[in-house]
This record gives C-alpha cells, sequence and structure tokens, in this order.
C-alpha cells in the first residue's frame, strides 16, 4: 500500500479557523510554527503536521488516539511502536504533499527555478547524471530537478539524511526509471517521478511503486474533508 496527498496550499485560511486547527497539533510543531518568520512557511507547517495526522486516520483509523511522532538519529520522521506505518513529507512553493505506506518511504517535490545557476551543484550530481543533465537534447532544469527530487526520495527513503553524500550513486532517467549505488545493498527500489501544477516536480522512492494511489487537493478542499 502506497498512499500520496498533495495540497495546494496557495489559498489563505481564516484567522478564526487558523486558531482551531492549532488544536490539532502537537505541543512541539504549534511552537516551531510560531518561530516562523513568515506566514507562508508558518502555513507550509501546520499543513504538513495536519495532513499526516488526517492520512494516518483514514488509513489506520483504530490506532490514531495511541499515534505519536518521533525522528530517528538522521532526522527521519517515524511513528514509534508501530512497524506497520512509514511516512514522509515534503513541501515547496505552493504545494505540502505526504506518503503513506506499509514499507519505508521516501517523497521530496521541488518548485522548478529555471533562474538557479545549476552549474554550481555539478559536484552533488555523479558524472552518470551530469551527462543527463547537459545533454543537449534535452530540457537541463527539466533534468536537474526531476534528478534532485530523485535524489532526495531515495535518500529520505532510507532514513539517512545529510550523512548520505548525493553523489554517491546514481539515477538514471529511462523508461523505467533506475538507480546504480554500490555502498547500499538494493532491494526492490522503485520510483514515481511526475509534474505538479505548473512548475513543481514530486518523486517518490517506495517499494510499492506500483500499487500507488493519489489524491490532489486544494487547501479549501483538504481542510473541509478532513477538519470540518
Amino acid at each position: 500500500m502506497l498512499y500520496t496527498i498533495v495540497v495546494n496550499i496557495s489559498d489563505e485560511i481564516e484567522p478564526e479557523r487558523w486558531k482551531s486547527l492549532l488544536n490539532y497539533i502537537e505541543a512541539d510543531r504549534r511552537d516551531s510554527i510560531e518561530k516562523f518568520r513568515f506566514y507562508v512557511d508558518k502555513k507550509r507547517s501546520l499543513i504538513a503536521g495536519l495532513l499526516v495526522k488526517a492520512m494516518v486516520n483514514e488509513v489506520y483509523p483504530s490506532q490514531n488516539s495511541e499515534i505519536a511522532f518521533f525522528k530517528n538519529y538522521y532526522g527521519k520522521p517515524y511513528i514509534k511502536g508501530f512497524s506497520n506505518i512509514y511516512f514522509n513529507i515534503s513541501h515547496s512553493g505552493d504545494f505540502v504533499c505526504c506518503s503513506i505506506s506499509d514499507t519505508e518511504v521516501g517523497v521530496d517535490i521541488e518548485k522548478i527555478n529555471t533562474n538557479l545557476d545549476i552549474e554550481f551543484f555539478e559536484n552533488i550530481f555523479s558524472d552518470e547524471e551530469w551527462s543527463q543533465v547537459m545533454d543537449k537534447k534535452s530540457n537541463n532544469y527539466d533534468v536537474f530537478f526531476s534528478l534532485w527530487t530523485l535524489k532526495e526520495s531515495y535518500v529520505k527513503k532510507i532514513g539517512r539524511g545529510l550523512s548520505k553524500e548525493l553523489n554517491s550513486f546514481s539515477i538514471i532517467l529511462d523508461k523505467k526509471i533506475k538507480i546504480v549505488d554500490h555502498r547500499e545493498e538494493k532491494c526492490n527500489e522503485q520510483f514515481l517521478l511526475r509534474k505538479i501544477g505548473l512548475c513543481h516536480k514530486l518523486a517518490i522512492c517506495s517499494e510499492q511503486c506500483n500499487e500507488h494511489v493519489e489524491k490532489e487537493m486544494t487547501i479549501g478542499e483538504f481542510l473541509d474533508t478532513y477538519y470540518y
């Protein structure tokens, strides 16, 4: 089972509703929300917290009251005490997304920035990947952000965080996306890659991508469905 919800957060949240929504969030996330300077960052964090809770409650309704969130040594969040619930969150620009599964999963979403000097990031890619980015027959920015999100989804899936060097493995863009990593023993890594909205890339790494179910919602649709 692999289930993903992508929420477009571009619409505003009314102040009174915002206050009520905070009641659904654990204390440490409420504190972190208050520390953000900009409203859009507060909103991303709020929706991310609400999204995880809504999805866990939808997929595992009998267990939601017992769930507590923790982070592993490398910072990957997990639910303590349940070996069959795995999730991962990502947000960028106007979108917040969460994937939930009964096996490890990594998800990443990035806003495509065509003003970015991509050559500055060459050292985080393997030689095989960089040749794909710079291929004259391809859209350099599209390939760059495709590879970037795929690499991030893989690192997040294996739960190694910044300890895993991004140039220590290669993603090969093909009809079926492949990975070559000589430092990790692979089992059944699968990838999903697609465009979200006009300028975002979404990548998911899991062992169950063939069973993927996905929803896209506006912020209003999400809140009216799960927090009415």
